[in-house]
C-alpha cells in the first residue's frame, strides 16, 4: 500500500514539473496606426518662393501671410500624429489587458 501511493505520487511530482512554458504572441498593430510621418513643412520648401537671408540689420522678405501658413499646415500635422499617436497607445493598453 505504501509503495503504490509512494510510487503514485512520485508520478503526479514528475508528470507536473515538465510542464513547457506557455509563449504568448502579442496581435500585430494595425496599419492605420502604423503610418509613415510626415514631414512638417518648412518656409525654403520649393513652393515657397520668399528669400530667407535673415542678418541683424535687414528685415526678411518672408511674408505674414507664407508664415501663417506655414504654421498652420504644421499644426495641423502635428495634431494628427497627437491623435495616431493616442489610438496606439489605447490599443497596446486594450491589448496588454486582453492578452496578460
Amino acid at each position: 500500500m505504501r509503495l503504490t501511493l509512494a510510487l503514485c505520487l512520485s508520478l503526479w511530482l514528475v508528470g507536473c514539473a515538465g510542464a513547457p512554458p506557455v509563449k504568448h504572441s502579442f496581435p500585430d498593430v494595425p496599419v492605420e496606426l502604423m503610418t509613415t510621418p510626415e514631414k512638417l513643412k518648412t518656409l525654403k520648401s520649393a513652393t515657397d518662393t520668399a528669400n530667407i537671408q535673415l542678418t541683424d540689420d535687414s528685415p526678411s522678405d518672408v511674408k505674414m501671410s507664407d508664415l501663417l501658413r506655414v504654421i498652420t499646415e504644421n499644426y495641423k500635422i502635428s495634431n494628427n500624429y497627437l491623435e495616431q499617436i493616442k489610438a496606439l497607445q489605447t490599443w497596446i493598453k486594450l491589448e496588454k489587458e486582453l492578452n496578460p
